[in-house]
This record gives C-alpha cells, structure tokens and sequence, in this order.
C-alpha cells in the first residue's frame, strides 16, 4: 500500500520595473536554490514513507504467521481445559461424598489414599502446564516510553547524560526519569528516536545513544578532522581538513570548524554552506585571528571535505580544532579533537656557562652552573653533562626557570646546575647543550677547564712584579706588585713596607707603587689573613723591591767560601733577617725557616741570623722561590 505525497510550494514575486537591486536579485536566486532544496526533502520523504510502507507490511506477515501458530496450539488447550473439567468433578464429587454412607466407596484404605494421590498429582501437573503455556503465549511483549525536557538546558557540556524529566508513557516503567536512562526489561528488538532543538544562530548540537558504556551507531555520518604539514612559526605549509563520510541520499548542508584555546568551551571559527561552492566564511568575534592568514576551499562535492590552508602560523594557532558535519534534517557528527603544535626552533645558549661562586673552594662546598637561552616551542630543555678524565656524567636535577615572551608562545629558560665540589671537578669541563626535536648538534655551550677545587685552605703564597726586574731607575713609570693566595679560602690582604708593621700601605691584592723614587726601595710585605673554622690563620710574603739611579755601577764581586754573590742579592738577605726579626714580633713564621730549624730551639732560642742568610742565599742562587706560610 502506498500513500502518495503531495507537496505544494507556491512563492509570489511581484517585482516593480523602476525598483531593480543587486540584493532582489540574490534573494531570487536564493529561493531558488531553496525550492530545489524542498523537492529534494520531498523525494527523500517519499522514500521514507515507501521504506516503512514495506516495513509494516513486513511486520503484518509476521503478526499472521505468529496468529497462525497459535492456532496449532489451540487443540491443546481445549484439552487440557477438558481434563481439568474432568478433575474438577472428580474431586468435587469426592469431597460431596463423604457425608453419604461409606458403603458406597472402596473400603480398602490403601486403595482410597494411592487413587487420591494419583488424583492431586495429575491435577498439579495440569495446572503447571496451562500456567507455563499461558506465560509463553500471553505475556504482554509491550515495551515504550515518550518523555520530553520541561525547559532549556544551556551548556550541557560533553559526557552529561540528558534527563528527560517529563514522562508521558512508560509501558514496563523501564525509563528512569533521575537517571535519563532506560533499563531493559526483556530481549528484543527496540527502537529509539531522539530529537533536538538548538536556539541562535549557527547553533547546534551533537548527542550520542549509549548501551552501558559503548556508543550505539545511529548514523553512518562520520566528520574526520586531518592535519598536513608541521605548524613551524611562520611557515605557510599546512593544511587543517575536515573529511565528511554520509550514507547514500542524505545531504551535507553546512561544516564547522571550532577551536578552543587553553580548555575553554569550543566556539565557531569558520563555517561552510556545501551546497555554494563560494559560500563560506570565517565568524566575527571568535574567527578574527584566522583573517588575513587563511584561505578556505570547499572542495566538498569533489572530495567530500572542506580544507582551511594556512599562509603563515603564528602563536595564536596554537589551540585545539574539532569539525563538525551537518545533515539537512539538523543531525550532526563531531570529529575527534585535534590539536594543533605550534613549533619553533631553539636557540644556541646566550654564553659559556657562569659559576658561582667564581673564586677557588673547598671540596665539598656548593658550586652552581648557570646557562640561560631560548628554548624553542614547544619549550625544550636544557642537559647538563660533565666529562671529567674520559668519564662522562650526565646531570637530571637542575633548576628551570622558564619566562614567556610577552604576546608569544616563546620561552626563555635559566638553568641552574647545582653540584658539591670534588678534585675531579678540576679541568672538567661542563656542558649545556639544548634538548629539542628542531635543535642541531651544535646547541651547546660549555666551560673552560681550570683549577678551582683545593684541599686546603691555601697551597702557597707568592707576589708578582710589573715590570719583572730586579733592579729599578728613576724612568720606571710605576712598580705593580700583585699577592696571590692560592686556595679555597677568600683571603684579606694587607701590605706593609720593611719593618713598620704599624703602618697599613694598602688592603687589596694589588699594590701600585706610582711614585718611583729612591725612597720607595725596600722590602713589602703582604699577609694574607682569613678564618677557618673559626680560628684566625695569617700567610705572608715579602718581595725586595731595589730603585737607584740610572747609570750608577751596580755590581761587585764578592767570593767567600767559593759563592758568588751580588752586592744586590747581599743587600736583600740582610733586608731578610731584618724582615724575619719583625715577623717574629706579630706570631708569623716563614715557611723555610720553619722547616729547617729544630722545633725545641726554634721555640727557645730565636732563629740563627747566619745560617738563616746562608740558606735564602742558596735558594736565590738557585732561582728557587721564597714562600711563606704559618
């Protein structure tokens, strides 16, 4: 049986001759367009009404062949209904009996018992049969509910379960209003519909039907979100589509493309109308970062997509996309959401790595390594490695600190290795190198080996001069004498000249003799002071310093003993045992005194003027230098 169809569309224009606009004539062609739209949705709806046509003459065959069974069935019934009549008599009969004379029964007690048990049994069995029978063929299979929202729901959000709260029929009470779900009751085959109205403009929505926790497919409208080519900052490479796949017949009327920055709620960035092939545009408001760099294609009637090109990535394409795919008749279909990653290459590190603190120390103080740079986007890392006699060490606890450039995506980060000291550490050399998938091999920096770790507080004292020679004029512009204090304590330096030790020259390491005169011969003295571990240690060290003026002979031979000493190294041990007398005064002893004296009479009886310029004398002979400790 068919039930024809019949759809009228009258439109009227009335079009006056003196009033012609360009706008008239796109809305003509508009309506046009909308007509062959409407007998489009006419035919599709004659199919539709063909389609349940057969199905309810379908489901009539079924509803006979079922009337048919039934009827084979029906004998049965009647006999069985025949029996009970039969066993209702007997027992009524029976039982009415009994208050009559027992002559007329069977006065065997066995007998009468065993046929009133056949009696029962044959009258249970029957009814366990009819009542079986009746379940299996007259149990109502009725199963439906209709429930509908009693108001708005604005912004359901994804994942929330729709309750629909108004219930108008609910056969089997199978749908539970509090809960938005159906429960089902019996096996077979069920139906469900469901319908939704979306308010203001380029609204929509998208719902799934679930069976426990699996989506039900309700649709073979599918949307597929695809990305090709890397988003690098800047380049113009790559391409954002949406892939539309639709059962036969149906009509793909409009695609979405939606963003959302930073987990906040997807908006409309670009909207195409398939079926005008120049129709689409990017939406005000929440689309304004796209204009200018984009161009749309929708390439839909060929390839079943729509493509958004890119002609130069910036931070702000740094956010998630979804496409969404709409039928004429209002279904939709959501794509996976896909995120977009930005990238930009890194930079080499802004210079060597800096340590601090930056003079010597002692090992087991802490020393930091500090390295600062662009990182690329997405942010990298910076490794720190330490390759130390062929042993190679890498480092994972460093401190970052990343800061975003104003208005990008880019990040600068300052990493800080810090490590407790070891002799090994000295001459190492320490890397830090950037770790990111657009970084080359030579994204490094790294230090330069030295000596910086020491055992002890100080190893040894000496004092430089500039110029370095032995014997100065009066055309020496300026004398430069520098103390250094080689060890892991930062010391306090004081200059002294000869023997006044109340008189402080100077404070730093560097001492400047400026006005070079004859009076400014003489022996300086530097004492190096610090504390360790609480206890005050003092170091010194002296230089000769010997000015005279220019021409003046200089040298006379002197042999004693087969020595051969200059009156000016003659001059300098006598300012020695001058110097060391002084020294005694403040509680400073000189290192090669010390080692070569007896400790008893060192402590008790001074120091041997003689053998004490004996001995500097042969170490300046030998070039050796004169150190100082405590």
């Amino acid at each position: 049986m068919s039930i024809p169809l019949l759809a009228w569309i009258i439109v009227f224009f009335r079009f006056y001759d003196d009033v012609v606009t360009e706008e008239s004539e796109i809305s003509l062609s508009y309506l046009n367009d909308k007509m062959l739209q409407f007998e489009k949705l006419v035919i599709k709806q004659n199919d539709r009404i063909s389609y349940l046509e057969e199905k309810l003459a379908h489901q009539n065959d079924e509803i006979q062949t079922l009337k048919q069974q039934t009827n084979k069935h029906e004998p049965d019934v009647q006999f069985i209904k025949h029996g009970l009549n039969i066993l209702r008599k007997i027992v009524m009969k029976k039982q009415f009996g009994k208050s009559r004379s027992n002559e007329n029964y069977p006065t065997n007690p066995e007998k009468v018992h065993g046929t009133d048990n056949g009696i029962v049994r044959r009258k249970q069995d029957a009814e366990e049969s009819i009542s079986l029978f009746r379940k299996q063929n007259t149990q109502d299979p009725s199963v439906a509910f209709y429930a509908y929202l009693s108001g708005d729901v604005g912004h359901p959000g994804k994942l929330r379960t729709l309750m629909f709260d108004v219930v108008k029929t609910n056969i089997k009470n199978a749908y539970n209003l509090f809960s938005g779900t159906f429960t089902v009751p019996i096996s077979g085959l069920y139906v469900f519909t469901c319908s939704l109205a979306m308010d203001g403009e380029d609204a929509f929505a998208s719902y799934e039907i679930m069976k426990n926790s699996e989506i039900v497919e309700s649709t073979t409208l599918t949307a597929e979100l695809q990305q090709d080519g890397d988003a690098v900052l800047g380049s113009n490479a790559v391409q954002l589509s949406c892939y539309v796949t639709v059962e036969h017949g149906e009509t793909v009327e409009r695609i979405y493309f939606r963003s959302s920055l930073a987990g906040s709620v997807f908006k409309n960035v670009i909207r195409f109308n398939t079926l005008y092939n120049d129709n689409s545009f990017i939406a005000n408001g929440d689309g304004d970062y796209l204009k200018g760099r984009v161009t749309l294609k929708n390439l839909f009637s060929a390839e079943n997509r729509t493509l958004v090109e890119y002609n130069k990535i910036t931070c702000e394409d740094n956010v998630v996309y979804e496409c969404i795919a709409e039928l004429d008749d209002s279904t939709t279909a959501t794509s996976l959401n896909h995120s977009m990653e930005v990238k930009d290459s890194p930079n080499k590190p802004d210079g060597i790595p800096i340590r601090t603190p930056d003079f010597n120390m002692c090992q087991g103080m802490r020393v930091n390594f500090t390295c600062s740079g662009y990182i690329g986007t997405p942010p990298g890392y910076f490794r720190w490695t330490k390759l130390s006699n062929g042993y190679l060490t890498t480092y994972n606890d460093s401190i970052n600190i990343d800061i975003e450039m104003k208005d990008t995506c880019l990040f600068n980060r300052t990493s800080t290795l810090s490590i407790k000291a070891q002799k090994e550490d000295n001459n190492a050399i320490f890397k830090c190198e950037v770790i990111h998938e657009l970084a080359t091999t030579d994204m490094f920096q790294e230090t330069i080996p030295e000596i910086f770790v020491y055992d002890h507080p100080y190893e040894y004292t000496v004092i430089t001069k500039e110029p370095d020679i032995d014997i100065y004029d009066l055309t020496t512009r300026f004398i430069e004498l520098t103390c250094f204090a080689q060890g892991c304590h930062l010391p306090d330096y004081t200059w002294y000249k000869d023997t006044d030790l109340n008189t402080t020259i100077g404070n730093d390491s560097l001492y400047r003799i400026s006005n070079v005169t004859i009076e400014n011969s003489g022996n300086y003295i530097c004492i190096v002071e610090t504390i360790i571990n609480g206890t005050e240690a003092k170091y010194n060290q002296t230089v000769t310093i010997v000015i005279q003026h220019q021409g003046l002979a200089t040298i006379a031979v002197v042999s004693v003993g087969g020595v051969v000493l200059t009156a000016i190294v003659l001059f300098k041990i006598i300012q020695k045992v001058k110097h060391l007398r002084m020294l005694k005064k403040i509680g400073i002893k000189d290192v090669e005194t010390v080692n070569h004296a007896e400790p008893d009479k060192e402590a008790t009886q001074g120091i041997d003027d003689e053998g004490f310029v004996s001995e500097v004398s042969q170490q300046w002979q030998n070039n050796a230098p004169i150190q100082s400790t405590m």
